[in-house]
């Protein structure tokens, strides 16, 4: 397993947290909170998918 699928396995874990973070709670931070742990995830979910198979970086979905 490459460190860019790990990267896309750990935002997927992240928004999937903050989703049912901002379902479950009714308190306004707490929804906060979860919805910058979904931002994060998704920050993550692209850093991990724009890189290629050799290890270089596309830079085009991280801008």
């Amino acid at each position: 397993m490459s460190s860019y699928l790990i990267f896309a396995y750990g935002g997927v874990g992240l928004c999937g947290i903050g989703v049912f973070g901002f379902i479950l709670h009714t308190h306004l931070l707490r929804r906060l909170i979860a919805f910058n742990l979904l931002g994060s995830g998704t920050f993550l979910i692209l850093v991990g998918l724009s890189q290629s198979g050799r290890g270089e970086a596309d830079y085009i979905p991280q801008a």
